[in-house]
């Protein structure tokens, strides 16, 4: 996780232009308790219709397969 601004700041230059959640908003924790995120960037899949994951890693996923792996996760 980010522990300052500018670690912030520094993440968003680096991943482009990803949705992204302000730093020190409290949706953070929630989201970081919710779902064991313990490092950034994380990708997580949910099921629009259920909010269930689908994957948990995901991230490595489309560093591995690249976008041919989105196919798989709306199966």
């Amino acid at each position: 996780m980010d522990n300052s601004k500018e670690q912030y700041r520094e993440h968003l230059i680096d991943i482009g232009n990803w949705g992204v959640i302000p730093f020190g908003d409290h949706r953070i924790q929630v989201l970081r308790q919710k779902y064991e995120v313990v490092g950034i960037p994380m990708l997580i899949i949910l099921d629009s219709k259920n909010g269930k994951v689908i994957r948990k890693n995901a991230r490595n996923e489309v560093f591995m397969k690249g976008s041919e792996v989105f196919n798989e996760w709306i199966k």
